[in-house]
Parts: C-alpha cells; sequence; structure tokens
C-alpha cells in the first residue's frame, strides 16, 4: 500500500513539475553544448526521490530545480555527457 501511495506521489510530482526541471537541466547543459540529454537529468532526478524527501519538501518547484541543475552539473563533471563521449570518439584513430 505504501509504495502505491509513493508511486502516486511521484508520478504526480513528475506530471506538475517535469516541465520546470527539464527547461532547468536544458539550459544547464546547454551550456556545455549537451542540452538533449536534459530528459535523461529529468529521469533521474525524479527517479532518485526518496520516501523521507516527500514529507520534507515545502516548495516542490524549487527543490526539483536545484535537484535537475546539480543532476546536470553532476553529469558534466563526472564524464556521463554525450559532449565527453564525441570529444574521445573524435580523437581515436
Amino acid at each position: 500500500m505504501e509504495d502505491e501511495k509513493r508511486e502516486f506521489d511521484v508520478a504526480a510530482l513528475y506530471k506538475e513539475h517535469r516541465e520546470t526541471a527539464y527547461w532547468e537541466a536544458y539550459f544547464v547543459l546547454k551550456a556545455f553544448g549537451a542540452q538533449n540529454w536534459a530528459e535523461d537529468v529529468v529521469h533521474e532526478v525524479f527517479a532518485s526521490l526518496k520516501e523521507p524527501a516527500l514529507g520534507k519538501v515545502r516548495n516542490w518547484k524549487a527543490y526539483l530545480r536545484k535537484a535537475a541543475r546539480n543532476q546536470a552539473v553532476s553529469m558534466e563533471r563526472d564524464g556521463k555527457s554525450p559532449r565527453l563521449a564525441v570529444t574521445i570518439l573524435e580523437h581515436l584513430p
């Protein structure tokens, strides 16, 4: 029963705030030339939501914007963005 509630809550949050998170990630990744990965960032952010967070967040729009921004920066920093992969492939013989 609890899992059903969590899924419903996350689904409702996704439906309401997906676009906000998407555009936040898009603009961060655009600076790195990797804006096409914004949707992946959004999915990572929503997939990483944990039950304790669901009750503690007061402003979901701000929380998810910040989470999307952080995830996009982490993706670039950790070398998970396509820009790094393309750069490596371009230099292979």
